[in-house]
């Protein structure tokens, strides 16, 4: 996570919970519906939906393991 917050990626970085906040808002609107239990695929899903953009998935993984490595890092100190 240093190497984003202090790199060119910054932006990127910084843009990944508002790129995740909008998907989740538009969850409902692409015939996805979520219970007690999951996100599932509803009948009024239509055929081929993407759930979620690729760059978007890409950039959540980043995330992710940006932060944990960071938390091992700050762990070894």
């Amino acid at each position: 996570m240093e190497k984003l917050q202090n790199g060119p990626d910054k932006t990127k970085y910084n843009a990944v919970p508002g790129a995740l906040g909008d998907w989740l808002g538009d969850v409902d609107k692409r015939g996805f519906e979520i219970d007690e239990i999951a996100l599932k695929v509803s009948r009024r899903t239509p055929v081929g939906s993407a759930i979620m953009d690729a760059d978007l998935f890409n950039d959540l993984c980043t995330f992710v393991d940006d932060y944990r490595r960071g938390r091992k890092a700050g762990s070894a100190l």
